[in-house]
């Protein structure tokens, strides 16, 4: 993988700049207590992640035809890389995406792996923005609307992304792509860029006349983001300042939506730590504690991400 652009790298300096603030303002010292204390409770954390990734990766499998999908474990494995990647790299968020298509390809099924993968980040940005929209609706219902215009803003953002990226999509995103390209460039190796970038665009076209599989992938998609929530839950039990279910959909649903629409920034550094405290506030989590809850979800991304890093190692050797 190339390294990164420089404006990522800086981007995500200063998000890690800014969480590091946000830590000392509100008591390093207590807040770095309370990770501490977690303990071995970080080992549960890391070991239920897993429900979200072989979830998620039930839900790329299912976009794959019938006769070319891998198996659960071996999607497992490559969403738990691309993970990984966009959580530790600066890679904007998207370089795992677009790794994962290159390693599930085959030789005769890249432009039907290369679909599956575009689907699926269109599928979970759809039901991320459904959960936020649910998140919205729980936060207005207590009363507190204080960070309710930045949030529709996002939402809008993201609704917006979302329905542009399904229309290029229909309209042949690859093709288009590609005939950008050429504009700039010719010869063999454009021409077989642009064979491709067409087969691409026929598989994304075909496997949108799939309905049922699609449904069955929003399903799949659902209970990988609602297992996301849980894990806020269980950080909060673990840290013995238990919070409604409700409570965690809120916070998970409404960071991840802004995590989302900050993806320039590499691993969401500063962004998912300011709306944890912000969001956290919000629903009555003492912003220590909302603090406590960013570092230790953090900290299961560092012993994922590493350990995820070292599996895609394994698997280039």
């Amino acid at each position: 993988m190339k390294i990164a652009h420089p404006g990522l790298i800086l981007a995500g300096l200063a998000g890690l700049a800014g969480a590091v603030y946000l830590v000392i303002d509100h008591g390093a010292a207590d807040i770095l207590g309370g990770v501490a204390a977690l303990g071995w409770g970080l080992a549960w954390v890391v070991a239920y992640r897993a429900v979200s990734l072989v979830t998620a990766a039930a839900a790329w499998r299912r976009l794959y035809p019938d006769g070319q999908r891998k198996s659960l474990p071996q999607l497992s494995l490559l969403r738990w890389i691309c993970e990984s990647v966009n959580s530790l790299l600066p890679v904007a968020q998207i370089g795992g995406d677009l790794l994962r298509a290159k390693l599930a390809a085959t030789p005769s099924h890249g432009a039907a792996s290369g679909a599956a993968v575009v689907v699926d980040i269109t599928l979970n940005l759809v039901i991320e923005i459904l959960f936020a929209l649910l998140a919205l609706a729980l936060l207005l219902s207590r009363g507190d609307g204080g960070y309710a215009g930045a949030i529709l803003a996002a939402l809008l953002l993201s609704a917006v992304g979302a329905a542009f990226f399904f229309a290029i999509q229909k309209r042949g995103l690859f093709a288009l792509l590609a005939r950008f390209v050429a504009l700039v460039g010719k010869g063999a190796a454009l021409d077989k860029a642009l064979a491709g970038a067409h087969s691409l665009d026929q598989a994304i076209k075909e496997l949108y006349a799939r309905p049922s599989d699609l449904r069955i992938a929003l399903l799949w998609h659902v209970l990988s983001t609602a297992s996301r929530v849980g894990e806020v839950s269980l950080i909060l039990y673990l840290m013995d300042s238990p919070a409604p279910f409700n409570a965690a959909l809120i916070v998970e649903a409404l960071t991840a939506l802004l995590r989302t629409a900050a993806f320039l920034v590499p691993g969401g550094l500063g962004v998912q730590e300011g709306a944890l405290l912000a969001l956290g506030t919000l629903v009555g989590i003492a912003p220590e504690s909302a603090l406590t809850l960013a570092l230790v979800k953090r900290a299961r991304e560092i012993v994922t991400g590493l350990l995820g890093l070292l599996a895609w190692g394994s698997l280039r050797k």
